[in-house]
């Protein structure tokens, strides 16, 4: 009985000293050794305690152990927080830490209340008891030492960690690590909230999955494009982005606060609904009874989304009339009208003969007005057709040989914030798709007055029998180009740029967001790229098109040339000059062929000229025409991957129907 008596009051100090023990310091019997980097019992208590209760003890001493293990790394923490190298998420999720130690003291506080107030001794703490009640801290207090020493050793952020554990399938558990995740988001879900309802950063840290670019331009394209940007995108790393924001997700928060910017840079301002918006979603947001999961924004940032895209969608398409200058790039840079193409061609081709250097901007602006009015545009559309222009693009080294037809192009200027959607991407794509275009309807007027030419001087020149064989043919290739560029024309004309701008129109209705509008018309301009153009994938097929161009040109001169001799030739003849009255001798007498002589000079080197100039350019030309037509109609797609071409088929089937060529 003396001994129980004295393993009682025994265990009464150790129990004492395991208070101290659990606030990480040394009781009187329970000391920490460094070097064993654990607790020690008093060797004279040791020897004398039964060994049942001396286990006990060093078990309950594991709980001490991990509490010092855990003010190491509070300790480490201040020190980095006093050296400012600590940002948001990580002072918050150590405050989140204390908060746990502070409910650890809370029990410890209590167990030792209980124990110091407890009259009866029967009811006082033993060293089973205090097992009992240590269980659930030692718990916790190693889950969190675990996961601090997991964290330290990856060095990447504590949300991914703190998500990955809150996912564990023990309710204990994932609670723990849900409330530790919540309180460590919270600096995110703010910074998350301050940019989708006003369109700033607030991250001293660096710790928000979306940077900006302070390099980048103020312009609309790059404010759209370039400013705002997720690393994901361009790097394909996770590692900063949080686990329960979704690539999705992501995508849709950037595409808000983008918006938001944008908004405001046309100077509009947000309604006042949206504040109502904002206080509702910041109140679900930072519930505390909230769960973190991947889906925990889908609801919150519907609403969200649908009031700033839709804000922004009537502001591009109603305030700065978008489709009408879509369609005005349709009808005007891209030449879709026949009656404006028509009209500027035929009037601007005086001008344009002329050297390079000659040229003067306002005849030619003159003439693009006159062309445009002919048209009888609608009164809402002539401020519109005012950013229709061109371009004279002089070389840098003066050379009179070059015509305006060389230098000159069509061209749209576009006024911000459109910039966003015309972009120079976009605007190149303009550049070269017009000037393809313009080169063709060029090509196809150059016939057309080589065809009334004939036409006008078909009697005239009936005459001079010996032209007419290559007059004949002449006239048969230049009705074939003709057939083949005014196909070409018709086919991109309406089964390529109207078809696909009606594609276009019934598809708008269906866009959601900015981005969908840029994706949308984007597509439109590269379908019509991609038959105009020929995607720019194959540069031998744009080559060996520009070629045809400038054959059907050069052509057109040569067969111009042609005519104009004959005419000449036809005049000479119908008019023959009258003879010189000369002195009469008896030389003149007996020689007296000089008309007849000058008649068979003119006629011997309009035929030498025919011979040698004439018709060798148009068996040379009548052979490269057909090479060439070969080469652009046999291209085909080939599955090996070494030529990709797609909307040749439809081309050669539109130019083909009667099997021609």
């Amino acid at each position: 009985r003396e001994r129980m008596s004295l393993v009682r009051k025994t265990e009464e100090v150790l129990v004492a000293d395991l208070f101290y023990v659990f606030q990480g310091l040394d009781g009187t019997y329970l000391k920490y050794s460094v070097d064993e980097e654990r607790y020690q019992l008093d060797p004279f208590l040791s020897s004398t305690l039964p060994m049942g209760y001396k286990s006990l003890v060093l078990k309950l001493c594991e709980l001490g152990l991990v509490y010092r293990k855990c003010s190491a790394y509070i300790e480490e923490y201040e020190q980095l927080y006093e050296d400012k190298k600590l940002g948001f998420v990580d002072q918050s999720f150590f405050a989140a830490i204390k908060e746990e130690l502070h409910e650890y003291y809370k029990i410890l506080a209590q167990m030792d209340d209980h124990n110091k107030t407890c009259t009866d001794t029967a009811s006082k703490l033993t060293l089973k008891r205090v097992l009992f009640w240590s269980r659930e801290p030692l718990q916790h207090l190693k889950l969190i030492c675990t996961f601090l020493e997991t964290s330290k050793s990856q060095g990447e952020g504590v949300i991914t960690p703190l998500f990955e554990f809150s996912m564990h399938g023990n309710p204990a558990y994932s609670g723990l690590f849900q409330r530790l995740l919540f309180k460590a988001s919270v600096p995110i879900f703010e910074i998350i909230l301050t940019w989708v309802f006003e369109g700033t950063i607030q991250d001293p840290h660096n710790e928000f999955f979306i940077k900006t670019d302070q390099n980048c331009s103020q312009s609309h394209e790059d404010m759209w494009h370039k400013k705002y940007y997720l690393p994901y995108i361009s790097t394909g790393d996770v590692q900063g982005m949080p686990p329960f924001v979704p690539v999705p997700i992501a995508e849709s928060i950037l595409r808000i606060g983008k918006s938001i910017n944008f908004i405001k840079s046309c100077g509009k301002s947000l309604s006042p609904q949206d504040a109502k918006l904002q206080e509702c979603m910041r109140s679900e947001l930072l519930n505390p009874s909230i769960v973190i999961s991947e889906r925990i924004f889908d609801s919150l940032l519907s609403s969200v989304s649908l009031s700033i895209d839709t804000l922004l969608l009537d502001t591009i398409v109603k305030e700065f009339r978008f489709f009408d200058h879509v369609e005005a790039i349709k009808d005007y840079l891209f030449l879709g009208r026949d009656d404006f193409a028509e009209q500027f061609v035929s009037g601007v081709q005086k001008e344009l003969k002329k050297p390079a250097v000659s040229i003067y901007r306002h005849n030619i602006t003159s003439i693009l007005d006159s062309a445009v009015q002919a048209t009888k545009p609608r009164d809402e559309m002539s401020k519109i057709l005012e950013h229709l222009t061109f371009g004279i693009n002089l070389p840098k080294v003066e050379d009179k040989s070059t015509t305006g037809w060389e230098v000159f192009s069509l061209e749209y200027s576009i006024s911000p914030p459109l910039h966003a959607i015309f972009t120079s991407r976009v605007t190149e794509l303009h550049g070269q798709i017009s000037g393809i275009l313009w080169k063709v309807r060029r090509a196809c007027h150059s016939l057309n007055t080589l065809w009334r030419r004939y036409q006008d001087s078909s009697l005239s020149i009936k005459p001079v029998f010996e032209v007419q064989p290559l007059l004949h043919r002449s006239y048969l290739l230049q009705s074939q180009m003709r057939s083949f560029l005014s196909n070409w024309v018709s086919f991109i004309n309406y089964s390529v740029i109207h078809s696909s701008w009606k594609q276009f129109k019934n598809h708008t209705p269906y866009v959601n967001s900015f981005d969908e509008l840029i994706e949308a018309y984007q597509k439109w301009v590269e379908n019509i790229s991609e038959y105009v153009l020929y995607g720019n994938r194959d540069k031998r097929w744009n080559h060996y098109f520009s070629l045809l161009l400038d054959l059907v040109m050069q052509f057109s001169n040569n067969q111009e040339e042609l005519i104009s001799d004959t005419l000449l030739l036809a005049n000479e003849r119908k008019h023959p000059p009258a003879p010189q009255i000369l002195e009469i001798n008896e030389d003149l007498l007996e020689d007296d062929t000089s008309d007849e002589v000058h008649e068979t000079e003119l006629e011997k080197a309009y035929r030498e000229k025919l011979s040698s100039e004439h018709l060798l350019a148009f068996n040379k030309t009548s052979k490269d025409y057909k090479l060439l037509l070969a080469t652009l109609g046999l291209t085909r797609e080939h599955k090996d991957g070494e030529l990709v071409i797609t909307g040749v088929k439809e081309l050669s089937f539109s130019l083909n129907f009667n099997n021609f060529y």
